[in-house]
């Protein structure tokens, strides 16, 4: 099989999902249809360029991924809830990381045994915290961040402005940073369309 050579974490919205396979996902996700196998590649510049598709890989350290401009954003609180709690019902973990920095827009959430222990959505073109749902994780706080959690504490002293690289972080804490896919042995690999 083919090595990774491109990945993502930039401008696009990510699910990492611990244990679980593709196939579970397809069939406990009504929304994702028309699967179709794929290369790494070809999936993940699908994902990146079409709000209809979503990319989803095989296992990496026990960690499948689901890519795509498509996936909820942390404006879209009600459909990313729903998918939270879907793949927390299939997971013993389910990680949510969105990243926007055209329209500043950011967003993480840990769900751990189908419980949601932590969310932050984010803009900043909107000025607005659209959740903080949950304590400061370990993670956080050991990489020093403390971000705003309503909208009075936007930009005030002694709170951090989240961005791309503070989403990638954490990443790292709680899944995989996706760079470090890079060189892995490609996977199975599919695109689903997004209904």
């Amino acid at each position: 099989m083919a090595q990774i050579s491109s990945s993502f974490g930039y401008k696009i919205t990510w699910f990492a999902v611990k244990e679980v396979t593709i196939d579970v996902i397809l069939a406990n996700c009504p929304n994702f249809t028309n699967a179709a196998e794929t290369t790494w590649e070809k999936g993940l510049m699908a994902a990146e360029r079409s709000i209809d598709k979503v990319f989803l890989s095989g296992s990496y350290d026990g960690w499948t991924f689901l890519v795509g401009v498509g996936l909820p954003d942390p404006s879209q609180m009600e459909s990313l809830m729903s998918l939270l709690q879907k793949l927390g019902e299939l997971a013993k973990e389910v990680c949510y990381f969105s990243s926007h920095r055209i329209v500043s827009s950011y967003g993480f959430a840990r769900v751990v045994q189908g419980c949601l222990t932590r969310l932050y959505g984010y803009s900043g073109e909107q000025g607005h915290v659209y959740a903080n749902i949950g304590e400061r994780t370990e993670a956080e706080k050991n990489l020093s961040l403390n971000f705003s959690t309503k909208d009075s504490e936007l930009f005030a002293e002694g709170f951090d402005e989240i961005d791309e690289e503070h989403i990638i972080q954490l990443a790292e804490q709680w899944s995989l940073d996706p760079d470090n896919l890079f060189g892995m042995e490609e996977q199975e690999c599919v695109i689903a369309d997004i209904d």
